[in-house]
């Protein structure tokens, strides 16, 4: 949970955890029903590990698959004569909380006519999206012949039927124990795995080479979540014609909602969501998050804790019958959503423009969306709000009483109160008093009061500069007076007496995040403002 302690993501245990194949058959009241083909589990001793067996066998008995798939139903399954290949996600979570993904390549078997697809899937701890799409893009034609028996024996006399392992000596076998049988390379290291149904001395491709994503320990955390494949497209395009929405479920999630993604298109609705928990980073979300929510686990809508949930349509009807309380709801086929207006309220004003200008440049844009510029433009937002807790950072040996409800990590504790009491704006004060409570308010404050009391004068954290002791000092108030940051810039630079607090607080995140905001020149300026007219609407908002 401590996931903000320091820079990077750990890396440990193995690079993937399992395989495994699953097609269509029919069943014997003559529905469709997914059936499992393949599987096999990796493991540094080469035996297999029953916690990853038992991974797969939820995943498939479970549908998580085929998330469109009603048992029973003869239509929620239809053949097709011809469909691109796709790519979707789905998230387990195990006994002690620790989540495994599921990285799934949808398409057709090789043939004429109108036939099923199959769907290949490699389980990880890492969120790696498009590195472990494009392991499997290779396969698509191997899998098959391999696949092709125990889809067709409908006695299940074959003992593929009944023992779906890869076999041993397969081109498919060697190739992904050679991918995925080893550790977690480190951040940008090549991962290469050779190709053995290509002939030797021919112009074939002999092996296949992938690269580790940026894990945001050398670069900025922006960059490493656009390089794990985080797309925000699916938010921001489509059926959205503003960035409204995309606003309102960043709320929501701030504010820890229960949150349901829904669409036709299962690709859409799992990068949806898992581009709506990035919105919130360096926060964490830290309840139930199902990017892919299969049939039988619809009564999780009903639970009355925070959820993040993505839902294929074909769901709908059976959604709206369930009880549920009040929900943030988000249509990606039509761009329908229901929302707490009192969250976007929440929002302080000057911040929360900047926000929308941005997110509408990429929305209006001609080009593809710029992911890392939308997950920096969050970021930033978060940056000027939040950053200011440093100030109220206080040592336990101080004078001062630390109340009961308050966090306290190492020998260090955050003042909420006087958080809150020395808020710029009313909206600020309002935004901060609706995340104490929170779950991923208390985990990120946990963590860096931690990383706090290890090492005071730390950088490159958010809002780590702003002070230089434990106990805390007042950076608003010695930017008004011209003084100097810790780092020693001017922090002053371009700024007038007639600078609100506010306005001095984002010059000041500026500074902090340059490494955030490489070559954005408009937010930059954005942040440097120090016109009456600026300080005039933040003292307004």
């Amino acid at each position: 949970a401590d996931a903000m302690a320091s820079r990077g993501e750990p890396r440990v245990g193995l690079l993937a955890r399992a395989f495994f194949c699953v097609g269509v058959s029919v069943d014997a009241s003559g529905a469709p029903a997914p059936k499992l083909l393949l599987r096999r589990t990796f493991a540094a001793d080469g035996k297999s590990n029953s916690s990853d067996d038992q991974l797969v066998t939820v995943a498939y008995e479970k549908h998580f698959c085929f998330p469109e798939y009603v048992p029973g139903a003869l239509t929620s399954l239809v053949p097709e004569t011809h469909a691109r290949p796709s790519t979707y996600t789905f998230a387990l979570t195990e006994s002690d909380g620790s989540q495994t993904y599921g990285f799934c390549r949808r398409f057709l078997p090789p043939g004429d006519g109108a036939r099923y697809p199959i769907v290949t899937c490699i389980l990880s701890k890492l969120p790696w999206f498009a590195f472990f799409w494009e392991a499997l893009e290779p396969l698509d034609a191997h899998v098959w012949p391999l696949a092709r028996p125990a889809l067709f024996d409908t006695g299940g006399a074959r003992p593929e039927s009944t023992n779906p392992a890869l076999p041993q000596n397969a081109h498919v076998t060697r190739y992904l124990t050679e991918l995925c049988e080893r550790e977690a390379p480190p951040p940008r290291a090549e991962v290469s795995a050779s190709t053995p149904w290509h002939p030797p001395c021919t112009a074939l491709p002999q092996r296949v080479s992938l690269y580790a994503p940026d894990d945001g320990a050398t670069s900025s955390r922006v960059a490493a979540t656009a390089a794990r494949g985080v797309r925000f497209a699916p938010l921001l395009r489509g059926a959205f014609t503003d960035a409204q929405c995309c606003l309102a479920l960043f709320a929501a999630l701030l504010f820890e909602r229960r949150v349901i993604i829904s669409g036709i298109d299962a690709g859409a609705v799992s990068r949806a969501a898992h581009a709506a928990a990035a919105l919130i980073a360096p926060f964490e979300w830290q309840h139930i998050f199902l990017p892919l929510l299969p049939h039988p686990f619809l009564e999780v809508c009903t639970a009355p804790m925070p959820f993040l949930v993505g839902v294929h349509s074909a769901h709908a009807a059976a959604l709206d019958r369930l009880p549920k309380e009040e929900v943030f709801r988000v249509d990606l086929d039509t761009g329908e959503y229901t929302y707490f207006p009192a969250d976007l309220d929440a929002l302080p004003s000057k911040p929360r423009r900047a926000l929308e200008q941005k997110l509408e440049f990429q929305i209006r844009g001609q080009n593809r969306i710029d992911d890392a510029a939308v997950a920096r433009a969050f970021r930033v937002f978060l940056s000027t709000t939040v950053s200011a807790y440093r100030r109220h950072v206080v040592p336990e040996t101080s004078e001062r009483r630390v109340p009961e409800n308050a966090l306290v990590a190492d020998g260090v504790w955050l003042d909420q109160n006087a958080f809150e009491a020395h808020a710029a704006t009313r909206r600020t004060k309002m935004m901060l008093g609706n995340l104490r409570g929170t779950r991923l308010y208390e985990v990120f404050v946990r963590g860096r009061l931690e990383a706090i009391a290890r090492d005071p004068k730390q950088t490159g954290l958010m809002g780590a500069r702003l002070g230089n002791s434990t106990a805390g000092e007042s950076v608003t108030g010695s930017l008004i007076s011209g003084g100097r940051s810790s780092s020693g810039g001017d922090a002053m630079s371009g700024l007038n007496s007639a600078v609100s607090a506010e306005a001095a607080l984002l010059a000041y995140a500026a500074d902090d995040f340059q490494h955030e905001l490489p070559q954005d020149a408009a937010l930059t300026a954005v942040y440097r403002a120090g016109s009456a007219s600026a300080a005039a609407g933040a003292a307004s908002a």
